[in-house]
């Protein structure tokens, strides 16, 4: 099995690629490295952890977060919980 996908046109958001692969093929790989991988549910699974995690810690709209790791998978997983934190936290003011 291939692990690309074709060109993109245009820029993507991280986020949706997340959704993508999950609609299209949960089960598959989503993030390979050396010693690790991940599956798209794996994936969601760790990332939504982990945003609720930064919510539970007072993360809010327009903070920063500082992020000091080597390129790994854990880092890509950090920058997709910072923007499901966003996204959960702007529906959550949304509702009011």
């Amino acid at each position: 099995m291939p692990y690309i996908g074709a060109a993109l046109n245009e820029p993507v958001h991280l986020f949706d690629i997340l959704k993508a692969g999950l609609k299209q093929q949960s089960s598959s790989p989503a993030l390979l490295s050396m010693d690790k991988q991940w599956t798209w549910e794996e994936l969601d699974r760790a990332t939504s952890t982990l945003a609720a995690h930064y919510l539970a810690s007072g993360l809010k709209p327009e903070d920063r977060v500082a992020s000091l790791m080597p390129n790994r998978v854990e880092l890509l997983a950090h920058y997709l919980a910072c923007f499901k934190a966003e996204r959960r936290r702007r529906s959550r003011i949304s509702r009011r």
